[in-house]
């Protein structure tokens, strides 16, 4: 793999969607109908950011993304879902929630 190049190829199942420490969207159950057809038809435009830790690959953002593509996956879409390519982070760092705590006056 190329270093400068921050993109790389990772299984959807390496992905740990339980961690979800960067998450934005608050739905537990969210409708992906729609972003599974879009990703169906047109393919995944905009990859997901994953940060590499000592425990695998977590989601910065693309959570939606990620579940859609592991439901067409599962679905028995084309394989080439079967793996994502997806921007690797592997600096480290700081959720936002930890960050706005670090901030807040008195600490």
């Amino acid at each position: 793999m190329n270093s400068s190049n921050p993109f790389r190829s990772i299984a959807l199942t390496d992905i740990r969607l339980e961690d979800d420490r960067f998450r934005i969207t608050v739905e537990e159950e969210e409708d992906l109908t729609s972003l599974i057809r879009s990703i169906r038809t047109v393919g995944l435009i905009c990859p997901p950011t994953v940060w590499l830790t000592d425990s695998g690959f977590i989601p910065v953002c693309g959570f939606r993304r990620i579940q859609a593509a592991r439901s067409l996956a599962e679905a028995g879409a084309s394989g080439e879902l079967t793996a994502g390519s997806c921007r690797l982070i592997k600096r480290r760092l700081v959720p936002s929630r930890q960050l706005r705590t670090m901030r807040s006056p008195g600490n």
